[in-house]
């Protein structure tokens, strides 16, 4: 193998890993705040997991986080269309979400249906980002019926052995009316 291969392998992997480094920086600084707002453990997993899909789809890194540049801005757009579709949240809650004021919040609705309509790249991420979401709130749903019917089978049991155990009392008396 020439050595030109091996340093540019190394080189590869050195620029992966720093890329990859950069995008979990700027992950962390878009969603730091998230955590302290009152959300539930899963809409927290569901929208990291949409900012970094979104974030690395798009080529977001750190130093565009918080600026107004249009590749930030239309991401943003994309995730705050995101959550108002899937989430009952209200505006003032997206925009804390996105780190951003409610009104940039009604902007990025406003300009939605235009990027969806000229941007192909944006269309395929909010298509992305809505299958992404559908999914883990169907999982979730899906773990709610098994703990319902967890509980439902649970109930029949315990339902069970009450009857079995006003059985044996039943019998255990007549066994000592009987010695």
């Amino acid at each position: 193998m020439c050595p030109y291969t091996l340093v540019y392998k190394f080189n590869y992997k050195e620029k992966m890993k720093a890329k990859e480094s950069n995008l979990d920086s700027a992950i962390e600084k878009a969603t730091h705040h998230i955590d302290d707002l009152n959300l539930t453990d899963i809409d927290v997993e569901i929208i990291k997991v949409l900012f970094r899909t979104a974030y690395k789809y798009r080529g977001i890194y750190s130093t565009s986080v918080g600026t107004r540049e249009r590749n930030i801005v239309e991401t943003n757009a994309c995730i705050a269309n995101v959550l108002k579709r899937n989430f009952p949240f209200s505006l003032n809650l997206i925009g804390k979400v996105i780190g951003k004021h409610h009104s940039s919040i009604i902007h990025y609705i406003k300009i939605h249906n235009d990027f969806l309509i000229n941007d192909k790249k944006y269309l395929s991420l909010f298509q992305k980002l809505n299958t992404i979401t559908k999914d883990y709130l169907r999982y979730e749903d899906e773990i709610m019926c098994l703990y319902r019917a967890d509980d439902a089978i649970k109930d029949e049991l315990i339902a069970k052995l009450r009857a079995d155990v006003n059985m044996l009392n039943l019998e255990l008396i007549r066994i000592k009316e009987v010695g």
